[in-house]
């Protein structure tokens, strides 16, 4: 234990998030459950951080991605990779190493992001935030 990134408890609270993540991505396809263990990992770094404001709004943003089982797991992305990212997440805080946490976590939710839009659109991420260009 190294990190002064968060407390002990919220480091074994992480930790035990990882492995409940890994244990439901490793079972029988359960989209509910993992979307739920996904958030929960999300949750305990939000919190540890100590920003309310942002731990209500990723929630409630959460809330919008459940109702409408938005995912990229297994359907553009392994579920063995999503958990990758959240492993690499995991070591870079237990490291104690901010800026590759900060790193890591930006990779996996601009992929998440980049996946999605194109599943729910048929577009890329860059054509729908690009400005129409006047002719």
């Amino acid at each position: 234990f190294r990190s002064s990134l968060m407390r002990r408890a919220d480091h074994r609270r992480l930790q035990r998030a990882l492995r409940e993540l890994h244990d439901v991505a490793d079972g029988p396809a359960n989209l509910r459950e993992y979307l739920r263990r996904d958030a929960h990992f999300h949750h305990v770094i939000l919190e540890a951080a100590g920003n309310r404001r942002l731990t209500e709004y990723v929630g409630t943003l959460r809330d919008l991605q459940m109702i409408r089982d938005l995912s990229t797991v297994d359907r553009t992305r392994p579920a063995a990779d999503v958990v990758a990212d959240h492993e690499r997440i995991y070591e870079r805080i237990r490291a104690g190493d901010a800026e590759g946490a900060r790193r890591e976590m930006h990779e996996h939710l601009a992929t998440t992001y980049e996946l999605l839009v194109v599943q729910e659109t048929g577009e890329t991420a860059a054509a729908l935030l690009s400005w129409p260009q006047d002719h």
